[in-house]
Formats: C-alpha cells, sequence, structure tokens
C-alpha cells in the first residue's frame, strides 16, 4: 500500500501523505464488518482494531465519519454539509454494495489480503521539515493539484525566510488554518467554480500575474518582506474562494442562474468575485449588470469572438476608488451593445447578432446553443404561465441534445422552429 508520511506531535500522528489511503481503508474494513454481521459472523476484531477514534478525520467531517465506520449509521447524502461527507458516504455504500456479492469465503480472503499488505512508514518531527519533505515528495495516487504545489513551495519559503524555527512553526500553522478554510469553500463551489478559476482570478485581481508557480515565483523574488508577502496571497485567495461561495450561495436568483448556464465564454465570474468582494451585490445596478453580462456571453458564444475586456473593467472597478459601479455596468452595457472591438459591430454586425443569427445560410448548430435557448424559452413559458423556472444546472448539465444525425431536411426545419424561439425571447436579451 506504499508510503504513509507523518508529523509526529507527541503522541499523536498527523498524516501528510496518505490520508485518502487511510480513509479508504477504515470504510473498507467499516463495510466488510457490516456485512459479516448482517450474515451473523463475529466482527469484535474489526471493531476492536480498526474501527476506534484511533484515526480521525478533519473535524468538519469526524462526525458524520464515526456514525458510517462504527455504528454504520449512512445519512442520506442530500443532508451532508461538504463534498469530502458526500464521497464518504457515496464510498461506504459501493463497498457495501459490492462486498455483498461476495460469499464468505472470498469476504475472508479480501479481509485478509488487506490486512496483510505491505506498507512503509516514514516519521518527521515538525512542521518545517513537513514543508520540506512534502514540496519535493508526491508519492502515488492523485498527482498534486496546481495551488498544492503552489502552496508547499510559499510554505517551505516560509521557512527559508524565518528568523527561528519557533516563528516558521508558528506560520505555517497559521497559513494552514486559512488553506483548511479555503478548501472548504472551494468544496462548496465545485461544479460551479474550478480550483484554478479562483487562484487565476485572484493572482489577475490581487497581484496582476498570472497562476503559473513561475509567475508567482517571479513575484515573490521581488517583494522586501516575503512572509508577509505569503501570509497575504493565502488570506486573499480564501477571501475570493468565500465570495464564490456566496455567488453559489445565490444560484437561485434567475439572474445569476442564467449565467451557469449560458457558460463562460468570457470571464463574467471575474466580474462576479469582484462585485461580491466590494459587497456591491445587490440594488438595480447590479442586477443590471447580471443580465448584461448574461447577453454579452451570448452573443460572444454565437459569433464564437475571443476578446475579452472584462478582467480590465474589473479591475479598474476593484482598485480605484474613481471607477464605480456605475462605470462598471456602463463598460459592460457598451461591449453588451457593440462588442469589445470596434469592427465587431460593422454595419450593427454585433447589436443584431441575436436577432439575425438563425437568418443566415450557415448552419449554426452548436449543441450548447441550442439547448440554452430551448432551457431560456422552457422557463420564458413557465414565467407566461406563473409557474416556477428551471434554475437547477445538474439538471440543465444532465440534459442529453444530439442533432448530429439528422437530416438536412429536418435540420432546416430545427432552424425554423429556433428562429421563431430567438424572436420570442429577444426582449429578455434586449436592453
Amino acid at each position: 500500500m506504499g508510503q504513509f508520511l507523518f508529523e509526529k506531535e507527541e503522541d499523536t500522528l498527523f498524516i501528510i501523505d496518505g490520508q485518502q489511503r487511510l480513509t479508504t481503508t477504515i470504510l473498507f474494513l467499516s463495510a466488510i464488518a457490516k456485512v459479516k454481521a448482517n450474515r451473523g459472523g463475529n466482527i469484535e476484531w474489526i471493531k476492536r482494531t480498526y474501527l476506534t477514534d484511533i484515526f480521525r478525520t478533519i473535524d468538519d467531517d469526524q462526525v458524520i465519519f464515526k456514525r458510517i465506520t462504527q455504528k454504520h449509521l449512512v445519512s442520506i447524502t442530500d443532508n451532508t454539509e461538504t463534498i469530502s461527507q458526500k464521497r464518504i458516504i457515496e464510498a461506504f455504500i459501493f463497498f457495501e454494495t459490492e462486498l455483498n456479492k461476495l460469499p464468505d469465503e472470498d469476504l475472508n480472503q479480501v479481509q485478509q489480503t488487506l490486512e496483510s499488505a505491505v506498507i512503509s512508514t516514514f516519521y518527521i518531527l515538525d512542521k518545517i521539515e513537513a514543508t520540506q519533505v512534502f514540496e519535493y515528495q508526491n508519492n502515488r495516487g492523485k498527482s498534486l493539484s496546481r495551488f498544492e504545489v503552489i502552496k508547499a513551495y510559499l510554505m517551505h519559503q516560509i521557512y527559508i525566510h524565518s528568523c527561528s524555527k519557533k516563528s516558521a512553526n508558528n506560520d505555517i500553522v497559521e497559513i494552514q488554518s486559512i488553506v483548511s478554510k479555503t478548501y472548504r469553500y472551494i468544496e462548496a463551489v465545485e461544479g460551479y467554480f474550478t480550483e484554478n478559476e479562483l487562484l487565476d482570478n485572484c493572482c489577475n485581481l490581487f497581484y496582476n500575474i498570472g497562476g503559473s508557480l513561475e509567475e508567482i515565483k517571479e513575484r515573490l523574488n521581488k517583494e522586501e518582506d516575503k512572509k508577509q508577502w505569503i501570509k497575504s496571497f493565502f488570506e486573499n485567495l480564501a477571501e475570493l474562494a468565500h465570495c464564490a461561495k456566496s455567488i453559489v450561495n445565490n444560484k437561485c436568483q434567475t439572474e445569476i442562474a442564467n449565467l451557469f448556464f449560458v457558460g463562460n465564454k468570457v470571464n463574467w465570474k471575474f466580474v462576479l468575485l469582484t462585485i461580491f468582494n466590494r459587497g456591491d451585490n445587490k440594488g438595480e445596478v447590479y442586477f443590471k449588470i447580471l443580465k448584461l453580462l448574461e447577453i454579452l456571453s451570448f452573443k460572444l458564444k454565437l459569433g464564437d469572438y475571443r476578446t475579452d475586456y472584462l478582467p480590465s473593467y474589473a479591475k479598474s472597478y476593484f482598485n480605484s476608488d474613481d471607477y464605480s459601479i456605475e462605470d462598471l455596468y456602463r463598460d459592460v452595457k457598451n461591449s453588451a451593445e457593440t462588442g469589445f472591438k470596434w469592427y465587431w459591430n460593422d454595419g450593427n454586425r454585433f447589436k443584431n447578432i441575436i436577432s439575425e443569427y438563425f437568418d443566415h445560410t450557415k448552419w449554426h448548430y452548436d449543441r450548447n446553443i441550442i439547448k440554452y435557448v430551448l432551457w431560456q424559452y422552457e422557463n420564458h413559458l413557465r414565467l407566461e404561465k406563473r409557474s416556477g423556472a428551471l434554475l437547477d444546472k445538474d439538471l440543465y448539465d444532465s440534459i442529453p441534445l444530439n442533432i448530429s444525425g439528422l437530416r438536412v431536411r429536418k435540420m432546416k426545419y430545427i432552424q425554423k422552429i429556433l428562429h421563431r424561439i430567438i424572436c420570442k425571447l429577444q426582449g429578455i436579451w434586449l436592453f
């Protein structure tokens, strides 16, 4: 089962590498115990040896982890508070289901194989050494994410630039607490924001750089107080990840839901993160900006354009007291009407691209565009009938749409229908 890396602090071992393997192993043994118990078997050895409080997961997940591994009480996944809690439950249910298919002889063989698996262990004695080892070691399993690599590098830099071992340990403990919160925020926005999106947007907004390790190294080298810069980096990322969580918490607002439906042809997420960070996520101007961002995103998707000035507008709004949310609204409105480049609107092409899109002889059958149009039409009809709009992104993502096999005659018929729908929907995409 490979090597397990621990940091030893008195009688407690903190897992640096191997937490996923240990968590999965305990869940697997718990599932074996439940299957055996249901068959009338003796499970005292498994309970006494493995299913105890000796191994603990993080505090947020420990209650549900203990209920499952020691009491075999499985909660409904809809009631879980974190993605990791949901995954713990799903893993246990999967193991129980599959192990139930095995006869007793095979079940015993599986348990014996797991218990006799070879492992090696390595112990370090302080957090400074932990940062050194983690930076240079990535054992088997899932590769480190870009943020994890950056985090390991910056924590090691804390050690290098600290005046004492005690100071370095204190700083690393503080940063670990911030990082823990950040991961919780990132978990909460899964499916809406990615870790890399938040990392890139944070680096762009606060430091005007990309989110690569090389660019962060270059920026850090220019700083006199490197320790303070590293702390502020993690604080700013946590702050922006919390803004993302606030946005997702408001996903039941039609205006925000529509943005997630239309997709990320432009970086409207950067604008929203900035607005939420500034606390301007209320009022008429804010909701107008949301609608304009949807129109702009849809137009760029129709026209397959590349340029995006939204991050520039958002940074002006974020960094300057002379550039208000009204100024941001003005620039977004102008972009939604005429585009980012002067020639985009030659002959009012960009301004009228929605209403004229299906009048051209080109074949525009991108399934994501059609799916979005039909979804909005459904919600338009629901609004007319005063019934609730469909705002479930998981439902939206799960709906298949395949028109690639249709004959030309049917394609032309679909084109006519879509053109009629577009005409009916023009009112919600005009300003």
